[in-house]
């Protein structure tokens, strides 16, 4: 979290932009393809769909460089150093961005059962602690978790219809549902 912090306090600006209007066009072309797949999620989705246009929030968080992809395995550590991986998704944005993005992944791994829930917990208290420790602004938790529906839709549920995992309709309602807990 801490490594994340500093990055968003860098100065370095870039042309891609996260944003709540290419978020919601994100997620509705998403669940297209997740209709296209598994046409009976069609309800779920629509409503699921029209709760996540209707969250807003209002802060004084500033538009911040942004990682893109952050997760565990853009993190190298070589000794007690920290260094990024992957940088050719950085964009500039609202900084739930990337955090939503780390917790989706968690999720992830979850779902494919390389950690468990208890080591996930674990995970995201002390990211969000070091990140806190480290940002000089409070981001509004709604912020968070409303990237976070976005990226288990347009991240996780995607990856399983994109990729034809075996499992696929069951870890894709397992994303929804916590795209549908988490608005």
């Amino acid at each position: 979290g801490n490594l994340l912090a500093t990055l968003h306090l860098a100065k370095k600006r870039v042309r891609k932009r996260v944003s709540i209007k290419n978020e919601v066009a994100e997620v509705r072309e998403i669940m297209g393809t997740l209709v296209a797949a598994l046409p009976h999620l069609k309800p779920r989705l629509k409503a699921l769909f029209e709760k996540f246009k209707t969250v807003r929030w209002h802060d004084d968080v500033p538009t911040v460089l942004l990682h893109g992809t952050f997760r565990l395995n853009q993190i190298f550590m070589s000794g007690n150093e920290l260094a990024l991986l992957d940088l050719d998704s950085m964009r500039v944005g609202h900084p739930a961005y990337d955090i939503a993005n780390f917790l989706s992944s968690l999720y992830y791994h979850e779902a494919q059962e390389r950690i468990r829930p208890s080591l996930r917990q674990n995970i995201t208290r002390h990211f969000l602690k070091g990140y806190a420790a480290k940002a000089p602004w409070g981001i509004p938790p709604v912020a968070v978790l409303w990237f976070l529906s976005s990226l288990l839709i347009n991240k996780q549920a995607g990856k399983y219809v994109s990729h034809f995992h075996e499992d696929r309709e069951e870890k894709v309602n397992r994303m929804i549902t916590l795209a549908e807990v988490t608005l």
